[in-house]
């Protein structure tokens, strides 16, 4: 009998007995540190971060967005203040208020998972 869950199938879980699409444990945790050591930069210089560091984060987050909800939405703003010609790129407001939201970003947390297969369309106007 073929598995019902794959546990670290390119990057995601993929569990089919309850229909769902999940970032790995290991994914989360190096998503947490890497959004951490970036809210601790700014803190120390004025909202300054390396920007390769800026540019590892985003990468990363970006790559679970299959299965996270609303993923870009979080990162829009973290895209917006990479300044691609410059060693440091300063945070927005905003884009501190995303970090926040990848900071506590959990294997648990409800923003990590989406169905896997949707219901059809019932209605139709």
């Amino acid at each position: 009998m073929p598995s019902q869950v794959l546990y670290d199938h390119l990057g995601y879980e993929i569990n089919i007995l309850r229909n769902l699409l999940r970032v790995p444990e290991s994914r989360c945790h190096t998503i947490r540190r890497l959004s951490v050591a970036l809210q601790c930069e700014p803190a120390q210089n004025r909202r300054l971060v390396p920007t390769r560091l800026l540019q590892q984060f985003t990468g990363t987050a970006c790559a679970t967005s299959r299965a996270v909800r609303n993923a870009r939405f979080h990162l829009r703003s973290l895209y917006d203040c990479t300044a691609l010609t410059r060693p440091h790129s300063r945070l927005s407001r905003t884009a501190l208020q995303d970090l926040e939201v990848w900071v506590h970003f959990q294997y648990d947390s409800q923003l990590n998972c989406v169905l896997l297969f949707t219901s059809p369309t019932s209605r139709t106007l």
